[in-house]
């Protein structure tokens, strides 16, 4: 009997799917939630003129990479919001972008990664944050900004730059809305000088970071939280070796640590927050 007609999962097709997620893209589905794989994937099948999950894993084991790109694209966590945790945007600008931005031009520019942007709230209230009060960095050309994710889905919703009501009251004071958003029917779009300073890639954090330019500042916050112990250090220590700056910073999330993890950083001990430095990087 088709999982479309009892909502159940063979155990074999469960267990290829859980091995597929870990291996592809660090995704970790506990083996007593199928109903999860079930919910996200169904509309995944049908989208393809598939009968039902069981024919989607067959498709699967022959090598089918965009269903392979389509499950991961499903099953992606994107729980984001503008300006989340304000005690981070408070110290983005009372320290961080300071500090930063001391040796930053146009042929050096600060550049800040948001490494899993998800739909791009974060990134964009960082672009607003420094047209308040940094705007000689951008009339400079002294700034540069990449958002990332593993979702093609979520690179284009940040590429378009266009919200609900919703998302956008979500964070979003009505002074800020009216200086940076326009209305497109019943949606906000973010206004074309702030999404022109934002570039967009696609970008799997467990794979290569080739196209990532040397970075200032990563934002990988609340990304961690779902990775296992030894995909966390690989990330950060690829993140430390590869993109961070000696001097640059990593912002987690504010529930995440990088305690028992020797992943070669210094703590930043920030005014209301913390961060990670390279080791024998930049002190406070």
């Amino acid at each position: 009997m088709s999982e479309t007609t009892t909502g159940i999962i063979a155990p074999s097709d469960g267990l290829f799917l859980r091995s597929l997620l870990r291996e592809k893209a660090a995704i970790e589905v506990d083996a007593n939630r199928d109903y999860l794989l079930s919910a996200r994937l169904a509309p995944v099948a049908a989208e393809h003129g598939l009968d039902d999950i069981a024919e989607l894993v067959r498709n699967l084991r022959q090598g089918r990479a965009d269903l392979e790109a389509a499950v991961i694209d499903a099953m992606t966590t994107n729980e984001t919001s503008f300006f989340r945790d304000p005690t981070f945007f408070s110290d983005l600008q009372s320290d961080i972008i300071p500090m930063l931005a001391q040796t930053a031009s146009s042929s050096h520019p600060l550049t800040i990664w948001s490494a899993a942007c998800s739909s791009g709230q974060e990134i964009y209230s960082v672009a607003m944050m420094l047209d308040q009060h940094f705007p000689e960095l951008i009339q400079s050309h002294s700034i540069r900004l990449l958002a990332t994710d593993i979702s093609p889905t979520m690179v284009d919703r940040c590429h378009e730059g266009l919200y609900t009501q919703q998302e956008v009251a979500r964070g979003v004071d009505p002074e800020l809305r009216a200086r940076y958003f326009d209305a497109e029917g019943d949606r906000l779009r973010v206004r074309r000088s702030l999404r022109d300073l934002v570039f967009n890639r696609q970008i799997n954090l467990v794979q290569s970071f080739g196209m990532v330019p040397r970075c200032d500042l990563i934002l990988l916050r609340n990304v961690l939280i779902y990775f296992r112990d030894e995909v966390r250090v690989s990330v950060l220590d690829r993140m430390r070796t590869q993109v961070l700056k000696q001097h640059g910073l990593l912002v987690l999330g504010a529930s995440e640590t990088l305690v028992n993890l020797d992943v070669g950083y210094d703590t930043v001990h920030l005014p209301l927050g913390t961060s990670y430095t390279p080791r024998s990087g930049l002190s406070f």
